[in-house]
């Protein structure tokens, strides 16, 4: 086999493991990828990634979604308790947990700590738009002149993962992230910026593709 095909082979193998994370895939698919990363130590580190970044983004989405009377306190607790139960073991104390947490110099302590960080960021940030305003909190990119080129979409159950991935590379567009809470998945537009027109109508691109994609978000 070549090293393009190979190449090729793998790129379409990376593409099926946020579904392969979520049990979406059907029994071939899964085969397929099982298989590959029996032979593919970095695609199975990469996988644990994805499983790890999953669970972030749920327990950051719960603490953001939470009630405005939570504190800033309990939800650091919330997501902080998350990067604790992998360090849990028989006889070790909490300080000994936290003191293990810190030290370890692993992509996964930092992800924990950065999450941290923005969670204290949003709480104070709708606590004080809560005061200043009363008006719900309402972040920068949410503003109708923002042009990202991402999109939050949500596929059709029906849709096998497959089918998913050779749509977005017809649109040449990709997966960037998720499952996120909700089933969403961030999709990658463009890999340059976009003015809002150009989104728009990659928009519509993918909102046409109807068997594919049940909704698009704004």
């Amino acid at each position: 086999m070549s090293k393009t095909n190979t190449a090729h082979q793998r790129e379409e193998i990376e593409m099926l493991l946020p579904w392969f994370v979520t049990g979406k895939l059907d029994a071939i698919d899964r085969a397929r990828v099982e298989t590959w990363l029996a032979q593919d130590p970095v695609m199975k580190r990469q996988l644990g990634l994805i499983e790890e970044d999953r669970e972030l983004s749920i327990r950051i989405n719960e603490a953001v979604n939470a009630p405005r009377t939570l504190t800033v306190e309990r939800s650091m607790a919330a997501v902080f308790s998350g990067a604790m139960t992998g360090l849990r073991r028989p006889g070790a104390g909490y300080l000994e947990r936290v003191r293990t947490f810190f030290a370890q110099p692993t992509a996964q302590g930092l992800r924990w700590a950065a999450a941290a960080a923005a969670i204290v960021i949003v709480a104070q940030g709708i606590w004080l738009s809560s005061l200043l305003t009363g008006e719900s909190y309402v972040t920068a990119s949410s503003s109708p002149s923002a042009a990202s080129a991402t999109a939050i979409v949500k596929f059709q159950d029906s849709a096998r993962a497959t089918d998913i991935v050779a749509a977005l590379q017809a649109l040449n567009m990709s997966v960037v992230d998720g499952p996120k809470p909700g089933g969403t998945f961030v999709v990658r537009l463009s890999v340059g910026q976009l003015s809002k027109a150009e989104r728009d109508v990659r928009i519509t691109a993918l909102r046409q593709v109807g068997n594919i994609v049940a909704q698009v978000l704004p």
